[in-house]
């Protein structure tokens, strides 16, 4: 876990999956939105869950993030690269916001250009998480099929 220092305000999470962009693109755009990179001291916290192959409690296997929302400072923002970095699910995503936000943090989506404050109308982003989660689905869907044919 990363150690945090009260003099951070930008923090990222990063979700290594093999349906999320790569930790390298993940950590890419975080610099590019600004997010101070200081080596060991850097403002990320990674959970890995490429191993994973499905699970209904996708948070548990988040422990890095879980220790991270619980230590959140009021007026930092937190990154993620996509809607789905958020969450795998909208009721994950919007559970994770709503962490976020009671912390008085703030939540930016590097793909959508989006930064959402307490009380925003997440309903589009929590579509865009459903949308991306199907896409997910159906692709993993197409790939089985196409094992079991040959």
């Amino acid at each position: 876990m990363v150690e945090l220092t009260t003099t951070v305000r930008k923090w990222a999470i990063i979700l290594i999956h093999s349906s999320l962009p790569s930790r390298s693109e993940q950590i890419a755009r975080a610099r590019a939105w600004g997010l101070e990179d200081r080596g060991e001291q850097s403002a990320i916290v990674v959970d890995d869950i490429s191993s994973v192959r499905r699970t209904t409690n996708w948070a548990g296997k988040m422990p890095d993030r879980a220790q991270f929302l619980l230590q959140i400072g009021e007026g930092w923002q937190i990154f993620f690269a996509t809607p789905r970095c958020i969450g795998f699910s909208a009721v994950q995503a919007g559970e994770t916001i709503q962490a976020i936000w009671k912390a008085g943090a703030e939540v930016y989506v590097h793909s959508t250009g989006a930064l959402y404050r307490a009380g925003d109308d997440i309903g589009e982003l929590l579509a865009k998480v459903a949308s991306e989660q199907n896409v997910t689905n159906v692709k993993a869907s197409k790939r089985r099929k196409r094992k079991k044919r040959h």
